[in-house]
């Protein structure tokens, strides 16, 4: 008669169940490796078996740099139910997600548009006192005040005052006005220069200097 072989031995190793269904969330940069995901967490056992997924899925960077496409690690879940043991739980993976610069905020540039105002006023506004020059007949002091029409542009200048003496002492006073409203034009620009870069790529708390 036939007997059937016997004494055999093996072993039943644990299914991976991994998890699905979560999405990573780009954000702006905030100093932390926290990763927002989005979606719902699930896993597909074998059919009649009691597993269910608990716990709360967590993300995070491996780093808080700003980044694109930077790989996102997931943890948190867990399984349980009378079958859980037969099982190997699997975080989900293959996430990414960016982590952006912040943009400035219309609160920001309004803030900053209104101390550039002054601040350019101040630079571009101003007055030369002083007595003329070369002590001709007639020489007295004088005074010329100049401010940009155009504002931060510094398209032109208006030079208000009168000079009074002989005619060198004229063109000498002409002269100094000329190099005086020169100079303030490319303060107001480099000022304005300044406000443009930090609107169109700064980043929030970042100084602004007007000199």
């Amino acid at each position: 008669r036939l007997l059937q072989q016997s004494g055999l031995r093996a072993a039943i190793t644990p299914a991976v169940l991994a998890v699905h269904g979560l999405v990573a969330v780009d954000k702006n940069y905030d100093g932390t490796v926290v990763a927002p995901l989005s979606g719902e967490a699930a896993i597909t056992p074998y059919a009649g078996d009691d597993v269910v997924l608990a716990g709360e899925a967590v993300g995070r960077f491996a780093d808080p740099a700003v980044g694109l496409h930077k790989p996102v690690t997931v943890s948190g879940n867990t399984i349980g139910g009378a079958d859980a043991a037969n099982y190997d739980l699997v975080q989900q993976q293959g996430l990414f997600a960016d982590i952006v610069r912040p943009p400035v905020s219309r609160e920001i540039v309004q803030v900053v548009t209104s101390s550039l105002t002054a601040a350019v006023n101040a630079a571009v506004t101003g007055n030369i006192t002083g007595t003329v020059p070369g002590g001709g007949v007639g020489a007295e002091a004088g005074a010329v005040d100049g401010r940009f029409a155009g504002g931060a542009d510094g398209a032109s200048a208006q030079d208000n005052g009168e000079d009074q003496g002989d005619g060198g002492d004229n063109e000498r006073q002409k002269r100094k006005r000329k190099r005086y409203v020169t100079n303030e034009r490319q303060n107001a620009a480099a000022a304005r220069h300044r406000f443009i870069d930090l609107r169109n790529g700064g980043v929030a708390g970042q100084n602004m200097v007007c000199q």
